[in-house]
């Protein structure tokens, strides 16, 4: 089986979990807190959402590796990897907010191959693949070309672990400098908003997981971006959780850098 019949799998998935949120968008949701996460919560349609995912790819590709936000890593002896965010954006999708996703990502040899994320009551089916760019409902689209902070507008996240004030005090800078702000609570819909043009940057200066980098990234990278952590440089995904991350145009990428520091 090739890369593109990976890449076909996970826009049918993305499409089917699209179509299971919708469903269950306005009926009664049953979700538990996460343990030792904070604010995190895990809903039923996460784990109906995970199931689907997890099952088709087992099925299709059983050597490949997965990674999940909603389970334990399933190993493999192949050289890809699935990263698999079933519901970005949980709490807004049970208080019937559109800002979620489902975000599926997949690398071969470590490096990113291809995203996909939908986001169903947006509109929103966003694709890219490396070296061919990244596409929204079938356009291609590129990074804005803003060049300062005085004229951008920055997404951020707080993440769900260890707020306080040291976790606020970084954003107070951005404040005065950028023309606005926004808090979207989804990290898959910040970095398509990135990847689009409508904003200019993205700062999660709290813990989140590769399933939010990872899928995000791609889209943001292959429309012209840039992401790094908080100090400019690679991220590094040896593990499930990423310490920080700052996305953007490429253009203000310094200045975002700077003004969190």
């Amino acid at each position: 089986m090739t890369k593109k019949s990976r890449y076909l799998l996970a826009q049918e998935l993305v499409s089917q979990a699209n179509e299971i949120c919708l469903k269950q968008r306005q009926k009664k949701h049953h979700f538990s807190q996460k343990e030792d996460i904070g604010h995190e919560i895990l809903s039923e349609t996460d784990l109906k959402v995970n199931e689907l995912i997890l099952s088709s790819i087992s099925k299709s590709f059983p050597e490949d590796k997965i990674i999940s936000e909603e389970s334990a890593n399933k190993p493999g002896e192949s050289e890809y990897a699935w990263i698999i965010d079933p519901i970005d954006g949980t709490n807004n999708f049970v208080r019937g907010l559109p800002n979620f996703a489902t975000a599926i990502a997949c690398t071969f040899k470590d490096q990113p191959l291809f995203s996909v994320i939908g986001a169903p009551q947006l509109n929103i089916f966003a694709k890219a693949y490396l070296n061919k760019g990244t596409f929204v409902n079938g356009k291609r689209v590129k990074v804005s070309a803003k060049k300062t902070l005085a004229t951008s507008f920055v997404a951020f996240d707080l993440g769900h672990k260890g707020r306080g004030k040291n976790i606020i005090t970084p954003f107070s800078h951005l404040v005065d400098q950028c023309r606005y702000m926004f808090c979207y609570g989804s990290y898959s819909v910040s970095m398509i908003y990135l990847a689009m043009g409508k904003i200019d940057g993205y700062v999660h200066n709290n813990s989140c997981g590769i399933w939010d980098v990872l899928p995000g990234g791609l889209l943001v990278t292959e429309a012209g971006g840039l992401v790094s952590n908080a100090k400019g440089g690679k991220i590094e995904f040896e593990s499930r959780s990423v310490l920080d991350s700052v996305s953007s145009n490429k253009l203000i990428h310094d200045q975002l850098i700077v003004n969190i520091d």
